[in-house]
């Protein structure tokens, strides 16, 4: 059973997709950043990096995005029909100067301090093909695997295309009739046509197109032919979503369903429960192992462990069979957690190599619904996975989640006897610099306890040594990160 469910207001828009009840997919937009991908710039080359073979292009919204030499579209990588937009291999500053106006198009959002990846390799996705304008390439999704089917498809493209375009028949062009794929191609080049008459009319660096919003972006690549329904909290969503389809799917109505009960749509679907456990460190298995989780600047890692997990075979078919569940739960929370760049899994080691070869065909299955494009090396003897998934958008811990003031993104915070500890020498550090001879001391309540059960002698001690009177006030600090200001000196006469 595959559903999408839409969570709409005026500020956010959350749309999860579930198969057989299990959310594999989430996608937010909050409405104040808005989605680029896919929107079309005339940009001013701000600066052309040789060294770096790559260019920082001005495209108007004041971070400057990014562009490869390999991205950079000429007379000759235009023309080619073996790919879309075949690589420039030409040294990026024989084809742009600084100051030039040209047309590019979002690949990648903005990642951390990184701008938006750019490409001048210009594609228009519609519902069912893709338009190349810069291109003559015809090609058809590689999930089409029937050949009666891609050569079919591969026709009707060449009688509805103009010469000048090229197109890419996509997954959902599958058994669709020659009029639905004409209507969307003729939807595809009456956008493109606004392009280039607004490219004429501009003359510094400003948004031509902008890409769909994220609910119709949804429809038109998230929505299948295997999807049983979509329920919608939003009217104006809904209505969204009946305009897309209204010229592709005659019979969506019967699959679009607005939500009017009052509980609130992602607590019906316990969907809510489940984004909470999509940001855990720890993920439980159901035999009783576990997948430790940490994701980093330069790649993501997945530890697996037996846990309590004992079973009931040998230790061989015990760790085959952890390993095996850990990669559907692994895969699951990739795609769920949009991990992307580079990625280790650290498998339970197996001796034989049969074992590990099952275990990595088993792996690939895995990940045979995930839409982004991953590359997976085979398993290493003491059971280490490298694998690479595409990025395109913010993993959800990025969007979801900030640096933990406490302790600064480690992941750790100091125990209370190291707290205590720091406590007197600040203390003693107080006392030299102001001479007080009397401190009031607010304190942590659990740091308070602490030292007033274990560390007492040496409070005494410190008084003795010091010559001042020490006031301790346990404290709730009323802070969200209160672990982070544990105690507060003042010194007085």
């Amino acid at each position: 059973m595959r559903q999408i469910i839409i969570n709409s207001n005026t500020s956010e828009t959350r749309i999860a997709l579930l198969e057989n009840d299990a959310l594999v997919e989430l996608h937010v937009e909050r409405h104040k950043r808005q989605h680029i991908i896919g929107n079309v710039y005339l940009g001013r080359v701000s600066r052309v990096v040789a060294g770096m073979q790559s260019a920082f292009i001005d495209i108007g919204i004041g971070q400057a995005g990014f562009l490869y030499g390999k991205d950079v579209l000429t007379a000759e990588s235009s023309s080619s029909d073996d790919q879309p937009y075949p690589e420039n291999a030409q040294p990026i500053e024989k084809n742009i100067k600084e100051g030039e106006l040209i047309l590019v198009q979002v690949a990648k959002e903005a990642y951390g301090s990184k701008g938006a990846r750019l490409t001048m390799g210009i594609a228009i996705p519609g519902r069912c093909l893709v338009l190349l304008p810069f291109s003559s390439h015809i090609g058809v999704s590689r999930k089409i695997e029937k050949d009666k089917e891609r050569k079919r498809l591969r026709t009707i493209v060449e009688e509805i295309r103009s010469e000048d375009y090229g197109i890419i028949a996509r997954t959902a062009s599958e058994g669709a009739a020659k009029e639905t794929l004409a209507q969307d191609f003729d939807y595809l080049r009456k956008i493109w046509q606004s392009v280039c008459d607004a490219r004429k009319r501009k003359k510094k660096p400003t948004l031509l197109h902008r890409d769909h919003s994220i609910v119709a972006r949804v429809a038109r690549d998230m929505y299948s032919d295997d999807t049983d329904k979509i329920v919608v909290d939003s009217t104006k969503s809904f209505d969204e979503l009946i305009a897309f389809f209204k010229h592709t799917d005659q019979d969506i109505h019967s699959k679009v369903v607005f939500h009017k009960e009052q509980q609130p749509i992602f607590d019906l679907y316990g969907i809510e429960q489940d984004i909470d456990c999509a940001l855990q460190k720890r993920v439980e298995l159901l035999s009783g192992g576990f997948v430790v989780i940490e994701e980093t600047e330069a790649l993501t890692t997945f530890d697996v462990n037996t846990g309590k997990f004992i079973g009931t075979g040998s230790a061989n078919e015990n760790i085959v069979k952890t390993n095996l569940e850990a990669l559907q739960v692994i895969a699951a929370q990739i795609r769920l957690r949009n991990v992307a760049g580079l990625i280790v899994i650290d498998l339970i080691d197996m001796d034989e190599l049969d074992n590990r070869e099952h275990v990595y065909k088993e792996m690939l299955k895995c990940f045979e619904r995930d839409k982004a494009r991953t590359k997976v090396l085979r398993i290493s003897d003491v059971g280490l996975v490298q694998m690479t998934r595409k990025r395109t958008r913010e993993s959800l811990e990025k969007l979801l989640t900030t640096t933990c003031k406490a302790c600064a993104g480690n992941g750790y915070v100091r125990d209370n006897t190291t707290l205590v500890y720091d406590l007197f020498r600040a203390l003693q550090r107080t006392f030299h610099q102001t001479k007080a001879k009397n401190i009031k001391l607010n304190i942590r309540e659990d740091l308070y306890h602490h030292i007033m059960t274990m560390e007492m002698d040496y409070v005494k001690q410190l008084k003795k040594t010091l010559g001042m009177q020490i006031e301790f006030v346990p404290t709730y600090f009323h802070d969200p990160c209160y672990y982070d200001r544990p105690f507060t000196i003042e010194p007085h006469d």
